[in-house]
């Protein structure tokens, strides 16, 4: 997320307020920063395979 948006890690980080930053504290800095009008659009914008922002998690 960081390539496009100046201070993104910054941003969500305050909103996380702990050490686990989740896929919802990134939509919601998105939000906050007019980039996206809700949840919906951020996921299916940045937030979905093969867009910039997936980060897969492998189970064990």
């Amino acid at each position: 997320m960081e390539a496009g948006i100046i201070g993104a890690m910054e941003e969500t980080k305050a909103l996380a307020r702990t050490n686990m930053i989740t896929c919802t504290h990134f939509a919601q800095m998105l939000i906050q920063e007019g980039i996206c009008k809700d949840m919906k659009s951020v996921f299916r914008r940045f937030l979905v395979s093969k867009k910039p922002g997936n980060a897969g998690v492998k189970w064990a």
